[in-house]
This record gives C-alpha cells, structure tokens and sequence, in this order.
C-alpha cells in the first residue's frame, strides 16, 4: 500500500504541476489584456485571484514536506533526519555551487526572489558595510508554519529535542526548519568553506527569521561557524 500512494503522489505532482503553470500563466495575460485596455480594477482582482491560488497550493507543498519530515524525526530521530536532508542537499550540490559563484548582488537578487516566492511572508532588506541583512517577519514557510499554529497540539508537528547543528544549538527547535541548517549553512561550509545564507532562525512563535548574506565570506564572524565545524558525530542518533 506505502509503495502504491507513493506512486499515486508522484502521478499527482506529475499532472499537477503544469496545470499550475498553466493556470498562473492564462491569468497573466488575462492581467496584462485588462492593463491595456485600462481596466484597473479588474486587473486588480485577476492579480489578488492568482495571488490567492498560488499561495493555496504552496502552502500544501510546505505542509505536505513539514509532515514528512516531522514523520521522520518521530520514527528515525536526530540522524535518520540529518542524513536524509544531507542526502537531498548532496543532490542539489551543483545548483548550489553553481548559486554561490555569483556575484553577491546577483545572490542578493536571487535570494529576495526564493523568499518573495513564499506568499505568505513579509521580507525586508537592509544593508551594512560587511553584509545584506534579511528580515523575514514571519519567514513565508518556516514562519507560516509556526506562527500558524502547526507545532501545537493536537496532532503537533514535531520539535527536535536535542540541541545540537542543524538547530543552531536549540533545544525544541522547529523539525522543518532544519533544513535550512543544512542546506544552506553545513554543507556549503563543507563544499567551499562557508555558508551560503548565515542564519538567526525563530525559536517561538511570533519570532522573526533572519539571515545574512556578507560581500565577503572571508569577513563572517567565526563565531558563526564553529558550532558547525564540529564532526558529524556530534549528530546525535538518541532515540
């Protein structure tokens, strides 16, 4: 049966995904028609209708990935859910690289937009001498899950118990964010010797999500590191 739904799952994301597109798409040029022909408000509607329905299904996505990983800490705890988001990160490895050769404004741009593309966060942008700093208040994924509501009971996601790098040295840390820990910061400081996005994750609901982006990745902080320098063996396999 488990291997029967994960192909049903699979077929639906097949079909699914480019009626998405599709749809997202008529409805911009239905937009840009009404813009032409002067029609405000109607536009105004279409562009709150497109809005409303991508944000419909990606909150599915992050809901549907949330529980899968909270099932996975629950049954396989600390190390079961590291190595299986090593593993998807090590997959990835390439786009990363590939992302972090850029020139900082070009990752700037390219970081604004992957956040933007969370409809249901609010992000602001500021700048010092060393660094772009990022202020997601709430983070549209992540954030939307914990202010929402989704760690408490009943039927809670799950919260990583044990402190240790992949939640930033929290305790009872938010079991979805974790990826985040190791997608962008662990195993981008294993591939080139720093991370990609330096985080300051919520810890509660109602807590901003905030993350650095520095010119030079030769000026982060060591103390942003060190916890994460540590061997793998630190990863706890408890429970």
């Amino acid at each position: 049966m488990q291997g029967i739904l994960t192909n049903i799952i699979k077929a639906l994301l097949d079909e699914l995904t480019p009626l998405i597109f599709d749809q997202q798409r008529r409805i911009t040029e239905d937009i840009e028609t009404e813009i032409i022909e002067g029609n405000r408000d109607k536009a105004r509607q279409l562009l709150n209708d497109k809005t409303d329905y991508y944000s419909e299904i990606h909150d599915i996505y992050v809901e549907f990935v949330a529980r899968l990983i909270s099932y996975l800490y629950r049954h396989h705890r600390d190390k079961g859910l590291y190595d299986v988001l090593k593993t998807i990160g090590e997959k990835q490895k390439e786009r990363f690289l590939k992302a972090m050769s850029l020139p900082v404004e070009t990752v700037v741009k390219n970081s604004a937009m992957i956040m933007k593309s969370h409809p249901r966060g609010k992000l602001k942008i500021e700048e010092d001498f060393e660094k772009f700093i990022f202020i997601c208040d709430p983070c549209g994924s992540g954030g939307y899950l914990l202010d929402g509501g989704f760690y408490d009971s009943p039927n809670a996601l799950a919260l990583v118990k044990e402190p240790q790098r992949m939640t930033w040295n929290n305790k009872d840390f938010p079991s979805y964010c974790v990826h985040c820990s190791i997608w962008n910061e662990i195993l981008p400081i294993e591939w080139k010797g720093y991370p990609y996005w330096v985080h300051r994750p919520p810890r509660f609901k109602n807590d901003k999500c905030t993350f650095y982006i520095f010119k030079d990745p030769q000026n982060i902080p060591k103390d942003y590191l060190i916890h994460k320098r540590k061997t793998e063996s630190d990863v706890s396999g408890s429970g």
